[in-house]
Parts: structure tokens; sequence; C-alpha cells
């Protein structure tokens, strides 16, 4: 790790840790502790939703920290059932949150308007873009490429900081064979190996109408937004996917910085996600 680097980025936007929570992360890291508590989720969860019946009313949502008595009619619309359902055969996942992925849809259905490419940075197993492709039709869409950045592997150390770099050692394998398999038939996808900042440049885009960004980084986060905001076309979105999660403060900070850098400001969803539309 080159420490010059992360020691002069870090203190910017350092959050504290408590022990309480560097206590949580390593215990939910021990072998056989996942799907215990996987199983006290499911137990507890039913009887949760009762009781909230009696103080909400009738709960209609209630996935990943999330919970509401709103209207959630979007978890009905066959374009969405379908889109979701490619997302979890992509890369399964229990209790997914269903809102995370309406919200990317809707910024794809969006973009698809716009004359500019899509762009992820941070794809893992290609859920989101799964999901994305499904829902707007997007290998129809010959004159648009969708372009996945990332690792394949995780987070690169070089452009972690210590804390977050330790914090998802482990989680996620090797998936870019998986990658490249799920989406060869998409020929109008290009996946880019490697670790952002250094791989931005190495393909040309010009027009980018949709941008997602979910690395668990914040140096990699920031220095996406500052390579593809020129790029964004006016009305391009760029979605935020742990701008308000608890733990990705630093990510929230560079976010917010930046958008108050260029004169807008990030729009703050109850699920944990942040949007920001680029002014025409």
């Amino acid at each position: 790790m080159k420490k010059g680097k992360i020691r002069e980025y870090s203190p910017l936007n350092e959050a504290p840790k408590t022990d309480r929570y560097r206590s949580l992360v390593a215990l939910s890291k021990l072998p056989g502790i996942r799907p215990i508590l996987n199983i006290t989720r499911k137990i507890i969860k039913k009887p949760l939703i009762l009781l909230l019946h009696l103080f909400l009313g009738r709960v209609t949502y209630f996935m990943t920290g999330l919970i509401t008595n709103k209207n959630c009619d979007f978890m009905k619309d066959p374009e969405f059932i379908k889109a979701y359902d490619a997302a979890m055969n992509q890369h399964y996942m229990p209790d997914t949150d269903a809102w995370r992925y309406h919200v990317n849809q809707w910024a794809a259905f969006h973009a698809k308007q716009l004359k500019g490419d899509f762009v992820e940075c941070g794809v893992y197993k290609g859920s989101i873009t799964m999901s994305n492709i499904a829902y707007i039709d997007f290998k129809s869409l010959k004159d648009r490429k969708y372009y996945l950045f990332d690792t394949f592997c995780g987070l690169d150390e070089e452009f972690s900081s210590e804390d977050e770099y330790l914090r998802f050692k482990d989680s996620y394998p090797d998936c870019y064979e998986f990658v490249v398999n799920s989406f060869k038939k998409y020929p109008n996808v290009v996946i880019v190996k490697g670790a952002v900042p250094n791989i931005l440049s190495q393909v040309n885009i010009e027009k980018v109408a949709y941008l997602s960004i979910d690395m668990n980084s914040a140096l990699p986060e920031l220095e996406a937004l500052k390579y593809f905001w020129p790029k964004l076309v006016p009305g391009g979105i760029v979605v935020l996917d742990d701008y308000g999660w608890p733990t990705c403060e630093n990510q929230k900070a560079v976010a917010d910085n930046f958008a108050s850098s260029v004169g807008v400001k990030v729009l703050s969803l109850p699920n944990g996600q942040g949007i920001v539309v680029k002014p025409s």
C-alpha cells in the first residue's frame, strides 16, 4: 500500500469507528456466524412485522433496514419483477433490498431517453447490471455501450484506507470469469478489469447518461465522480449506492464535497442510496 497517498487523503473525511462497530464486524466474519445471523433475522422478522402492523398499520415494505407503510406498488409491476428476477438469478442474496433495484431501474429508464453510455464503477457479480439490462432491454440499444469497471476481486489496497480494506478484505472472491461468461451474450456490454482510477482512461467514453458508483471506498468513488462528471450529459443521473449507509461516512463526505464543488446537491434516499442529476 502507498501509505503516503492514503495518509494524505484520509484525514479529510475520516469517520471514527467505535469499538462496538469493530466488534460486530469481527463477529460477523467468524466461521458459521453468518448462517446463524440469517436464521435469527428470519425468526425475528415475522413477529416484528406483526408488531409494526399494530403501530403503523399495514407494513408494505421491510427490507435491509427500510420499513414503511407507504405505497410500494412498484413491487407488483411485471417489468420490475422480471428485472428483479434477472438480478437474483445473477447473484442471489437473501433479503435483498428491492428498492435499491427499483431506484437503479428508474435511473436506467430515464437515462435511456438521453444520448450517452451507461457506466458502473463497482460491479461485483453484476446483479444491478443484469436488472437494468432486463428492465430497459439494453441489448436492443445498438448505439449504446454499458461499461463495467471493477477489480472483480474486491478492494484494491493501494486506493483504500486501512479500515476500508480490512472491512471488506474477505468479502469478494474473484468473479471475473463468472461476469465475462454472464454478459458474453450482450455485445454492447464492455467489461474493464482493474482498479479505479487507474483503468478509467483505458476506454474512450465521450458521453455518459447513467453512472452507478458502488466501490465501498471513498477515494476511488471521488476519482470516478471527477472523471465522469464532465462526460455526464445534461439530465444524466449518478446513483451513489452506499451514500447513506452507516460506516460509509467517508464516501458520503467526498460525494457531498464534490457535489458542492460543481453546484449540485445529493438527494438522500431512505434506503441508503443517493441520487445526483446533472443540470441542463
